[in-house]
């Protein structure tokens, strides 16, 4: 035991003596002859060895080394966080470089597309909007509720202006006669009537005006004095020009949408799947050298020599 602990103050010397450069020098061409006797290695039974000297020197580096081969380890967390921000940066961080530019090639893909799929998506939204504004009425749609509400007796008001095309003429159309007509929407069950027409042009009022023929069809100035033309199904399979081609560009806007969808999930799975394959990839990278210290005690020139050593695979 007190020779391990000799040894262990000699390599604990070593290392201080690489930091004195000139205290190393001294002690490297000391001889044998120069030993001071009355020193406490002397007494213990340690003796100075050149080759000894050597082979602990050796020792020492390895172990220098294989600290140095642990400190290149990388942190599979960290790759994985990388990618899971960028993808192909925890790659990159790996040294899987082919895989960091096919992961970051995906990205810029899919955002390119999602951009450009969403922005030709609002373009036809607005062109929509922009025939629905045109070509249906608001106030062709509450005549017809007030045709309706007439008929069936159900208005308890004074009669309003209308004119020979049976639209609520502008002396009579007012918030007043809107908020009243609002009332008799759905609670008067008229026939198809089961929406409620929203207060301002919300995504849902554009919906309606299209997706609800037989309540809301007669809104459309095509229909002229056909009040009921859309309230027949064997009209929907005979849609008129405007209200056709309000649907096929509705159609296109969502078709567009939904690719735009499909590239936003790809960008969150392109970040998911780069970070567990960054962290994988820095794992089997880690893997791929082992080490260990060994240590034992060599037979040399007439007496036993501890030594350590160092095993590498791969």
């Amino acid at each position: 035991m007190l020779k391990i602990l000799s040894l262990f103050l000699v390599v604990l010397g070593n290392f201080l003596i690489a930091a004195t450069p000139s205290v190393q020098s001294l002690r490297l061409t000391k001889t044998v002859s120069d030993r001071d006797d009355n020193s406490p290695l002397v007494r213990m039974g340690f003796t100075y060895n050149m080759e000894k000297y050597r082979l602990l020197k050796l020792a020492s580096e390895k172990v220098q080394n294989n600290t140095g081969m642990a400190d290149k380890k990388k942190s599979p967390v960290k790759a994985a966080l990388f990618s899971g921000l960028v993808p192909g940066a925890g790659q990159y961080y790996a040294k899987s470089y082919w895989k960091s530019a096919i992961f970051a090639a995906i990205e810029i893909g899919a955002i390119t597309a999602y951009v450009h799929y969403n922005n030709s998506g609002d373009a036809k939204d607005r062109q929509m909007r922009q025939l629905g504004d045109q070509r249906w009425s608001e106030q062709r749609y509450w005549s017809k509720v007030y045709m309706l509400a007439t008929q069936g007796n159900k208005w308890d008001y004074g009669p309003l202006q209308v004119g020979a095309d049976g639209v609520i003429s502008d002396a009579s159309y007012n918030q007043t006669t809107i908020t009243r007509l609002r009332a008799l929407e759905t609670s008067s069950g008229f026939p198809g009537f089961t929406h409620e027409l929203p207060h301002t042009k919300t995504q849902q009022y554009y919906e309606m005006i299209y997706k609800y023929e037989d309540q809301f069809g007669a809104g459309w100035i095509e229909v002229g004095t056909n009040w009921t033309y859309y309230d027949s199904y064997a009209s929907l399979d005979h849609l008129l020009p405007d209200l056709a081609k309000y649907k096929k560009i509705r159609n296109e806007s969502n078709d567009l949408y939904r690719i735009a969808f499909y590239a936003s999930v790809s960008i969150l799975a392109n970040h998911l799947i780069s970070a567990f394959e960054a962290a994988w990839s820095v794992k089997q990278e880690n893997k791929r050298l082992s080490y260990g210290l060994t240590s034992s005690k060599v037979y040399y020139a007439g007496r036993y020599v501890p030594t350590l050593g160092m095993n590498i695979s791969w």
